[in-house]
């Protein structure tokens, strides 16, 4: 019980209470006034409301690596045997970057031949074009730049083709087909 895994579960919660802060200085606010998170371990056990709206936030932000940090909390036990491993993927930075999909312990990222380019912290993911990749976190899916970047998101729920020369084709919640090209996806950036 007492070896190098003891503070996982402290480390993980103060990440994701600082982060939750920095997007959210309102909840802060608890915090100051009764010195303790407003969420508690138990809360982040059971999946409490609170602990809900910050998966939502990290996965609609984009925040791999937060979200799924957060998404440990839920564990039962103090050791979180996969945190120094997300918390520490460490991927190549620079421009052009060609990488491709890849998987690990079940999760997907993007990898040349130097490295990790995108960490593996998605959901799922899909062939990039042109640098920019289709990827689901949680409950939204983002086309991401091989900065991991997110240049728009969508609902999990709709169904979107990756893209297939230089366009995607996103079926809306309405039952309508809409397409986008690369071109107007970089322009969010």
């Amino acid at each position: 019980m007492y070896d190098e895994h003891i503070d996982d579960y402290s480390i993980a919660m103060i990440s994701t209470m600082l982060h939750t802060y920095a997007l959210r200085p309102e909840l802060s606010l608890h915090f100051k006034s009764h010195h303790e998170p407003e969420f508690l371990p138990k809360a982040f056990i059971s999946g409490a409301e609170g602990y809900e709206m910050i998966l939502d936030e990290f996965s609609r932000r984009g925040m791999a690596r937060e979200y799924n940090v957060a998404k440990m909390l839920r564990s039962q036990h103090p050791q979180l045997f996969d945190l120094k491993r997300v918390m520490s993927i460490k991927c190549i930075v620079g421009e052009d970057l060609r990488a491709s999909l890849d998987e690990e312990r079940g999760m997907w990222g993007y990898r040349n031949e130097q490295g990790w380019v995108v960490a593996p912290l998605y959901d799922m993911g899909f062939d990039a074009i042109d640098g920019v990749a289709l990827v689901r976190l949680g409950e939204y899916q983002h086309f991401i730049t091989m900065q991991g970047q997110s240049l728009r998101r969508f609902p999990a729920q709709l169904k979107i083709k990756p893209l297939r020369e230089r366009k995607a084709l996103i079926h809306t919640a309405e039952g309508k087909e809409e397409i986008i090209t690369l071109g107007e996806l970089v322009k969010y950036e």
